[in-house]
């Protein structure tokens, strides 16, 4: 089909995004929280708000990447921090402090560098760091007195013992009647402009001796523009300098304190939980603390690029650093209205990962395999029932209409509706990635949900609305209807449009009707179609014709519909269907008749045979034209050739109830009855292999041979 082939050739240009898609790795530290990227909170809400567990999932150490901290002294002694600062390679003129007076260095430290996955305290943001140390005070001890000059001779020292990364949480704001917010750390204008003459001269300096640094620095707390301290407003002149504004947990900018205007990126600053001296923990707030969560980036940056065989500059770290900001779509905006990208570890360390090798993938993965509801699969399934994993919540997944069939997506990720919750699941590896909403029901009952090729799921509910939910388990928009009751399992076309039907208008109750939803979450046109009995399941053919079904409520007008895309009718047949209509590869539409079995269509709406046989659900069409459903009279399975001759009847593998077939790239049939889960060669019918006490949902087929299956409290996953 033509469409098939455009589809292919989008997914093929989207793998490199969907191939990257989210898993986690979290330390073992006890002073965090438990971690959820979706609802950041608790001691590590700083982290979660930027990705880091996501981003752990693709590097984790900066080791090979020394961070140079010039600060005001370090606990070198903490229990959290000693494995990490280098003291071989720090300024040995300096005090080391085992007390750090006002906790400020010992709190930079641990934000970059507290030891991980050693089950004490905290995890800073790379689990094993190389920090070179370099104590000053702005008072008169211990320490040395921080004037601009010392400030950029122990930068100079630590670039000469090889520092890649300068984390500067200080700097001098402008002492004047125009920023009364400037109340430590001040400079007069002339002042300032030496800080930044000198600075200058340092950073071009370490450009002719061909040393690739990144500066980091913090942007200054007195709620101005950066312009207004130094050295952060180099940030505008080098591209090798970032400077860093600070967002409280809302992600918003932190009002209170943090300067705005052409700050290179905002990053977490209110409540950051990090070390402090005499082995102890604590909060502290100040875009202090966020300048070394960007030097924590940086460093995996750098980290994660050796690894994959790329040398980067500084420059292009940056960009990195600043392009992963403005993917991750977060901005924090100043009173000037100039909007701030937040930091997104993972996004930018997503964009060094290599284009995945093309991989065969199932189109429009929804219920029923694709748009058509074939049950046909581009993947193959297991060729042995080896349970792979077994997720069992403690709430239940079954459903009527279709709650507790799971669809596949990118890297194996398995969508289902939750009855029991009223949510909807995301599943990786047999563990739970995340839940949607976190509180309260989409619905007391659920569609199966569709995933269109941007990663977006959409779900129905019998709430009457529409959602459409980011891969990262965030809603993107929802559409309600004017029904009181159920909104059926969407279908999407090859230009992403969202086709479902409807039940129970509120404005009048014999009026259902057949929607059609833009992308965008826009109302594009509806058609009205009769009232029905049960949840029906829209189809698209070949052609992009929708079909559609009243699902017989013994009406003279239980008919079948063919609409055309743009929502006008292209025929409408009174042929009674009893199940939701599939689409075969040649246009012929199949679906059971409520008296006389079932039924063959061909795509102009003129019946090609029937066959008098009762399936409980939707029939399923294999890519060779063979039609397979089952009976519920004589309580077979069958499988009907394209001419609506029979070709075989498996008599012996129980009684089907909640399952329509998924059908293999090979041609193996896998359908759940009341014996347990079965795959049978579409030749001749007989079981390849079988589990006993799985009869749940319709299976879904997923890449690597796996195939998945939902019943009451438990999702299956069968492969090797």
């Amino acid at each position: 089909m033509k469409y098939k082939l455009i589809i292919s050739a989008i997914l093929i240009l989207l793998m490199g995004f969907f191939a990257a898609a989210q898993s986690f790795n979290i330390p073992n530290d006890p002073n965090f929280d438990s971690w959820d990227e979706n609802n950041p909170q608790g001691n590590n809400w700083g982290q979660e708000i930027i990705k880091l567990s996501s981003a752990w999932s693709i590097a984790t150490s900066s080791l090979n990447y020394p961070i140079a901290l010039i600060d005001s002294g370090f606990d070198i002694k903490h229990e959290d921090l000693s494995p990490a600062i280098n003291l071989a390679l720090s300024d040995k003129f300096d005090v080391f402090q085992t007390e750090d007076t006002n906790n400020h260095g010992t709190h930079i430290a641990g934000i970059i560098g507290a030891k991980a996955n050693n089950n004490l305290g905290i995890a800073g943001f790379s689990w094993d760091s190389n920090l070179r140390v370099y104590n000053y005070t702005f008072n008169s001890s211990p320490g040395r007195s921080a004037t601009s000059l010392s400030i950029v001779t122990m930068a100079l020292s630590s670039i000469n013992k090889g520092a890649k990364i300068i984390n500067l949480s200080l700097g001098y704001c402008l002492e004047s009647d125009s920023d009364p917010n400037c109340t430590q750390n001040k400079a007069s204008k002339k002042d300032l402009q030496i800080f930044d003459d000198q600075f200058g001269a340092l950073v071009k300096l370490t450009k002719s001796k061909g040393r690739d640094v990144l500066f980091v620095i913090a942007s200054g707390n007195n709620k101005n523009d950066i312009l207004t301290t130094s050295p952060a407003r180099m940030s505008l002149e080098f591209d090798n300098v970032i400077g860093v504004a600070a967002i409280q947990q809302d992600g918003e900018l932190a009002a209170d304190f943090s300067n705005y205007g052409e700050v290179t990126v905002a990053a977490p600053g209110v409540d950051i939980y990090s070390t402090l001296p005499n082995n102890t923990y604590g909060n502290m707030s100040g875009t202090s603390m966020a300048a070394p969560f960007v030097s924590g980036l940086a460093g995996l940056i750098w980290s994660r690029a050796e690894e994959l065989g790329k040398t980067l500059t500084a420059a292009e770290v940056k960009q990195l650093i600043i392009d992963g900001a403005v993917k991750g779509g977060k901005y924090a905006q100043g009173p000037d209205g100039k909007k701030i990208p937040v930091i997104n570890a993972y996004e930018s360390l997503k964009l060094l990962e290599p284009e995945p090798p093309p991989v065969t993938v199932a189109p429009w993965p929804m219920f029923g395999q694709s748009s058509t509801r074939s049950g046909q699969s581009d993947l193959a399934g297991p060729e042995t029932n080896h349970v792979k994993w077994t997720l069992t919540t403690s709430t239940s997944f079954d459903s009527p209409y279709f709650g507790v069939a799971p669809v596949v997506g990118r890297d194996s990720i398995i969508y289902v509706g939750n009855v029991s919750e009223g949510k909807l699941f995301a599943i990786s590896e047999g563990k739970l990635k995340w839940k949607y909403p976190q509180t309260g029901k989409l619905g007391e009952y659920l569609s199966a949900p569709a995933i269109a090729t941007d990663g977006t799921v959409y779900i129905g509910s019998s709430a009457g609305t529409l959602f459409a939910v980011n891969p990262d388990g965030t809603l993107k928009w929802k559409y309600e209807t004017d029904t009181r009751h159920w909104v059926g399992s969407p279908a999407i076309d090859e230009n992403g449009n969202i086709y479902f039907t409807t039940t129970y208008s509120r404005v009048d109750p014999a009026k259902e009707y057949l929607y059609a939803i833009n992308p965008d979450g826009i109302f594009k046109w509806r058609y009205q179609i009769e009232s029905f009995s049960g949840i029906a399941h829209t189809a698209i053919g070949p052609d992009g014709t929708i079909y559609s079904s009243c699902i017989y409520t013994y009406s003279a007008n239980d008919s079948l519909y063919a609409v055309n895309s743009d929502g006008t009718l292209k025929w409408k047949k009174y042929y009674r269907p009893g199940t939701s209509p599939v689409v075969a590869t040649d246009g012929t539409i199949y679906f059971k008749n409520g008296y006389v079995g079932l039924e063959a269509v061909d795509p102009n709406g003129t019946l090609k045979w029937w066959k008098r046989i009762y399936p409980d659900l939707k029939p399923s069409v294999a890519a060779n034209g063979i039609i397979i459903a089952d009976d519920t009279v004589t309580r077979a399975l069958y499988a009907i050739n394209p001419d609506g001759t029979e070709k075989w009847v498996n008599s012996s593998i129980g009684r089907v109830s909640n399952s329509s077939a998924a059908i293999g790239a090979d041609g193996t049939v896998y359908i759940t009855t009341n014996l347990g889960l079965f795959a049978l060669d579409i030749n001749d019918g007989s079981v390849k292999w079988k589990i006993d006490g799985i009869n749940g949902s319709s299976p879904a087929i997923g890449e690597n041979g796996v195939l998945y299956v939902g019943w009451y409290k438990n999702i299956y996953a069968i492969g090797e």
